[in-house]
């Protein structure tokens, strides 16, 4: 053998021998381990309070790992808290992406996650961020996860005067970030959660953050019947955004649970709004009952500000038959409820609205104030001119006057001017629904 194959094989054999002893060292000494914990606290900073630990790590260094037993924990003056746990984690990979500092990886299964968060009294989240600048700067590097699987995960969320418990979540999505932009797209999620107001069946679409900006693109929530389609913005700085949305069985009680109006209905919705200084403004189209009301292809154009309900524009068809066109509010702040209501109608039935009350057929102008949507607080003071109406079986070719609704009868002031053909009455006095009739009428 020739001196010149004795130093390519024993070349060879060095090699082989080194990488050998690299494979021995990275994946049955605890190399690999070494290596990611290195990594982990370069990334972090030595002064960062946020501390990353991680257990046994296998797989094959080219194409994919499994990382076990990860925990992430901040220290703060209280001791050590517990932010994020992992059974564990495994992700498929291209060696070259990563060499290349793309880390794009192919599916990503997270195994038994278990998150927790809190807020102190004022609303702030008590979870540090790692230090500016820990790391190197620079823009952060491309990273991308085309399946992401979450099973059996867990998210406790500590408040001043609620705790909100979410288990068996389950998750089907897909991440990337890029240039400061940070985008999901969620195919199928799933889980359960304490108190139960806050359960979603089911919940799909994409959302975008970047520069304090929150896009969201045909984000659908369902619970039970109720279904919720929304695309739109927010601006986290400035508090401002905007929206398009539909919506199938909207409970309205449900939506009460979360600190809005407590009203009972099931209506379908669709329209826009804008969040501007505090204030939410749009347009929306209504079908559907509030309490008693029905509502068919009703358009409102809104604001809702500091408890106050105004509508500027209203029309369609309300209470069955009846046809509306005017505008009015609704005081949420008062106790009970006030509103007001100046409009044209025809065909108003005051027994849809009073179930007490007599079948009717009104048309004309009115103008309402009242408080109460309860029937037992209800009262309501309108001021009318009518026209070719009815009033339990009696025609009335023209009424003009005020008269005083409540649950149990109606009072017309004094003045109360009643058209019947040629004949002239004026009325004032008591009606009651199921009583004593107290009118007195001058022809």
């Amino acid at each position: 053998m020739t001196r010149r194959r004795i130093t390519v094989y024993v070349s060879l054999g060095a090699v082989v021998l080194i990488i050998a002893a690299a494979y021995l060292y990275v994946f049955q000494f605890g190399g690999l381990e070494r290596i990611v914990r290195g990594r982990i606290a370069a990334a972090l900073g030595p002064d960062s309070v946020v501390k990353v630990s991680v257990g046994d790590i296998s797989g094959s260094l080219l194409s994919g790992v499994r990382v076990e037993s990860i925990v992430i924990a901040y220290e703060d003056s209280l001791g050590t808290h517990t932010v994020a746990v992992a059974r564990a984690v495994s992700a498929d990979y291209s060696i070259r992406n990563l060499w290349e500092k793309r880390f794009i990886f192919g599916n990503v299964t997270i195994d038994s996650l278990a998150l927790r968060a809190s807020r102190d009294s004022n609303g702030r989240w008590v979870i540090p961020l790692p230090l500016a600048g820990a790391g190197g700067g620079g823009e952060p590097p491309l990273f991308a996860v085309r399946q992401l699987s979450l099973s059996d995960a867990s998210v406790t969320i500590v408040m001043p005067d609620d705790t909100v418990r979410v288990t068996d979540l389950k998750l089907l999505a897909s991440v990337r970030g890029e240039d400061g932009t940070y985008s999901l797209q969620i195919e199928r999620m799933g889980y359960t959660v304490d108190p139960a107001i806050y359960a979603l069946s089911s919940v799909t679409g994409r959302v975008t953050l970047a520069q304090k900006n929150l896009v969201f693109q045909d984000c659908q929530v369902q619970r039970g019947d109720t279904r919720l389609k929304v695309s739109g913005s927010l601006n986290f700085e400035n508090r401002e955004g905007a929206a398009e949305f539909t919506s199938d069985n909207l409970d309205l009680l449900r939506i009460a649970d979360f600190g809005g109006p407590r009203l009972e209905g099931l209506l379908d919705l669709g329209g826009r709004v804008i969040l501007r200084n505090g204030a939410l403004f749009g347009q929306i189209t209504v079908a559907g009952n509030i309490k008693q009301a029905r509502f068919d292809n009703v358009y409102a154009q809104f604001e809702y500000a500091d408890k106050m309900f105004t509508v500027d524009t209203l029309y369609g068809m309300v209470f069955g038959d009846c046809s509306i066109d005017g505008n009015g509010y609704i005081d949420f702040s008062a106790s009970p409820q006030e509103y007001h209501l100046g409009a044209n109608i025809r065909n108003f039935n005051l027994k849809s609205l009073v179930t007490q009350s007599f079948r009717s057929d009104l048309s004309g102008t009115v103008i309402l104030d009242g408080r109460s949507f309860r029937s037992a607080d209800l009262w309501m003071k309108i001021q009318s001119d009518l026209f070719e109406s009815s009033f339990d079986e009696y025609p009335l070719h023209r009424a003009a006057g005020t008269m005083e609704v409540t649950a149990e009868s109606i009072r017309f002031y004094d003045g109360f001017q009643v058209d019947y053909f040629e004949n002239e009455f004026v009325a004032g006095g008591e009606l009651v629904y199921r009583g004593d009739i107290n009118l007195a009428v001058d022809v």
